[in-house]
Order: structure tokens, then C-alpha cells, then sequence
């Protein structure tokens, strides 16, 4: 069976969703599904590439820029048609959001082909940019589900809680994300120290992970910690636009001392820093925060979890199914703030949320878990 994937971007490109996108093709060529991709490079000035990753053929197309969030390449049309016609896949996997994959409205030989959509999150137009552009997405982003076989939706609470995969309720069916545990890094001794050389001595150590963006919640993150004991400490890893305007708020709250930006990690650091924290905390203040991949990065390490309870987010969800920590209200900077408190006050009851999400984790979000369910899906569509 031959698959191709439409995605935005591919790693070494961080994000859950290029993350996920990664494992998810690597773990379905090993099962004998021939996947392959199609997705954009992140920078302009990259010109246009075909690489074999893992035994998994990537093409990246060059892009112009970005409009809004989404980035903008004339070439990615012709490569999605060169594809279908040299290629012959058996069906179309389209990962939203992504304005590209609107080009297979336009193209016969892509309609002529069942398309499965995996529908990561909704686009919740909460930036002004967003406000504007989001109106006539969402017509073309109707037409797109209109014409795929099968939806996936990530969790229960999504599917429920989308606008617009209500209209569309014999077509979704549910498939959580997974994550590929061997490519999380093992803690060498040389990255331990590193990272315990991050932390001072006798501090409680919290770690929060994610692109510095609006809908992250990291503000709200660096507030609570003016409430919380001074021997409680936060590394933020992660890059992105807020990142000025968060460095500035920690000396503005006077927790600069405590809170620490590490920017982007390679992940075998990533890993010691998880390896080495107390509690790992989500401060996401809205439905953006869809699924959370590295939330299941944190199960893997056998860590607390602090989350935000957004309602009709899979983050929640997961948290619910897994027993693996406590919600706090969203945007509510006393409630974080408690639950800090009460999981650095209740190391037992912290190590048995660390231990069921381990188990949760290997139980139902590997994904080679993930990988057969929807092969199954695959083959009823043949």
C-alpha cells in the first residue's frame, strides 16, 4: 500500500505535529506501508529537496514566505501533482491545519484518490491575523472534509467539542497521537550533570516545554511563580515570538532569578532536563493546545503533570484517562499556582502520578499502537 502525506513542515522542524508526523511514517514503513511525504521547508531561501529520513522519502518544497502562519511555495502544487501521477498512491493523508493541502481541491488526479484527513486541531482565530484570514479558510476547509473518506479526530473531547467536525459525525472516528520512545534520548552521565548543574541546589524543579507563542500560557506560568516559594525553580525550553516579552515579564515580576529560558534544545538535552525535574507543567490557555505531544514525553520520564483544564481539549482528556497529575483552571494564575504547591508538598502521591503515566503511555500511545489502528483504516478504504 502506498500512502502519500501532505504536512506543513518535517523535522528537524520542532513542533508536535511535525513530531507525530515523523514517527508515525517511520512506524508505518516498517509495518510494509510504503509512506511518504510531502511538506514545506521552514525558511525561505532553502531551495527544494528530496531526502531519505529513516527509510522515509520527504520532499520539502521551497517557500516564498509565510502568510499569516502559513507558509507560501508556487512549487508545492507541482510536486503534489508530479507525485500522484509518478507515484500512484493508493490514498491521500492530509494532516490540518495546512493551507496547502487545499491544492487537492484543485487537481483531478487528487480527487480521484480517498483521502483520510487527520485533524490535529481546529484553527482558533484568536490573533487579529488569524481573525481575518480565518473566514474564507474555512469555506475551502469544508470542501476538504466534504470530500475525505475518513476523519481523524485526536481524542474524544475534541471531536465533541469542534465546530466543525460536528457537521461531519459519520465520518470521524477517534485515534489518539502516539510518540516513538526510542527516539527519546537516554540520559548519558555527561547530560545528567549538565542538567543537574541547571538547577540550584535543593530547589523544586519545574519544567515547561513549548513553542513561545500566545496560546502556551507561559505568562501565566511565570505569574504564578511571584506566589510560589523562592526555592522553586522553571526552565521554559522553547523559542518563538514571545520570547522578548516573557524574558522582560520575569524581571518585571522579579522571578528572572527563577525562571530560566533554555531556547531550543537539542533532545538529548531535552531529555536530561526531563530526566532530571520534579513536575512538568502546561500552562495552555486555549483549544490551540490540541493533543500535547510532550505531554507524552513527560509520561515517558515518569513525571507529575501540571495542566491547564481546558474544556474539549484532548489535553484533558489524556490527563483524565492517564491519572497523571491535576488541572488547574485555565488562565486562573492562584490555581496553578496551588497545584504547584500541593505536588511539591505530596512527593508520594507525585511519584504514583509519574508511575500511572508511564503505564498509561505504554499501554495505549505508543505509536506502533497508533501506526496499526490506522492501517486498519487504511485497508478499509482500499
Amino acid at each position: 500500500m502506498r500512502v502519500l502525506h501532505i504536512g506543513k513542515y518535517y523535522p528537524p522542524v520542532p513542533g508536535g505535529m511535525e513530531y507525530f508526523l515523523r514517527d508515525l511514517l517511520v512506524a508505518l514503513s516498517k509495518k510494509g506501508v510504503q509512506a511518504y511525504a510531502l511538506v514545506h521547508h521552514h525558511k525561505t531561501g532553502i531551495p527544494s529537496s528530496l531526502e531519505n529520513l529513516e527509510g522515509v522519502r520527504i520532499l520539502r518544497a521551497e517557500i516564498l514566505g509565510h502568510f499569516g502562519f502559513a507558509p507560501l511555495s508556487v512549487k508545492f502544487p507541482k510536486f503534489l501533482l508530479e507525485w500522484i501521477r509518478y507515484e500512484k498512491p493508493d490514498l491521500l493523508h492530509l494532516h490540518l491545519p495546512n493551507p496547502s493541502a487545499l491544492w487537492a481541491l484543485i487537481l483531478p488526479l487528487a480527487k480521484d484518490i480517498p483521502w483520510v484527513i487527520h485533524w490535529h486541531s481546529d484553527v482558533i482565530p484568536s490573533p487579529r491575523t488569524l481573525k481575518i484570514l480565518y473566514p474564507p479558510y474555512s469555506i475551502l476547509e469544508k470542501c476538504l472534509l466534504r470530500y475525505a473518506s475518513l476523519i481523524i479526530a485526536t481524542s474524544p473531547d475534541y471531536l465533541h467539542s469542534s465546530p466543525v467536525l460536528k457537521n461531519f459525525p459519520s465520518k470521524c472516528v477517534i485515534v489518539p497521537l502516539g510518540i516513538d520512545t526510542k527516539r527519546i534520548i537516554d540520559s548519558t552521565s555527561l547530560r545528567t550533570n549538565w542538567a543537574e548543574r541547571m538547577w540550584k541546589s535543593g530547589s523544586f524543579r519545574l519544567l515547561s516545554v513549548g513553542r513561545l507563542t500566545y496560546y502556551k500560557g507561559f505568562d501565566l506560568l511565570i505569574k504564578a511563580m511571584t506566589k510560589l516559594p523562592k526555592d522553586i525553580m522553571l526552565h521554559i525550553v522553547g523559542s518563538g515570538n514571545l520570547e522578548g516579552y516573557l524574558k522582560a515579564l520575569t524581571k518585571e515580576m522579579g522571578v528572572d532569578d527563577r525562571v530560566i529560558f533554555d531556547g531550543y534544545l537539542p533532545d538529548e538535552y531535552l531529555s536530561a532536563l526531563f530526566h532530571s525535574c520534579d513536575c512538568f507543567v502546561i500552562g495552555s490557555i486555549d483549544r490551540t493546545e490540541a493533543f500535547g505531544i510532550v505531554l507524552m514525553e513527560a509520561m515517558w520520564h515518569g513525571k507529575p503533570i501540571i495542566a491547564s483544564n481546558i474544556e474539549g481539549s484532548g489535553l484533558r482528556w489524556i490527563m483524565r484517562e492517564a491519572r497523571c497529575g491535576l488541572l488547574f483552571e485555565p488562565g486562573d494564575i492562584r490555581d496553578c499556582a496551588e497545584k504547584i504547591l500541593w505536588i511539591k508538598n505530596h512527593p508520594e502521591k507525585a511519584l504514583e502520578f509519574g508511575k500511572s503515566g508511564r503505564h498509561h503511555l505504554e499501554k495505549n500511545l505508543l505509536i506502533s499502537h497508533v501506526a496499526e489502528k490506522i492501517i486498519g483504516l487504511y485497508e478499509a478504504l482500499k
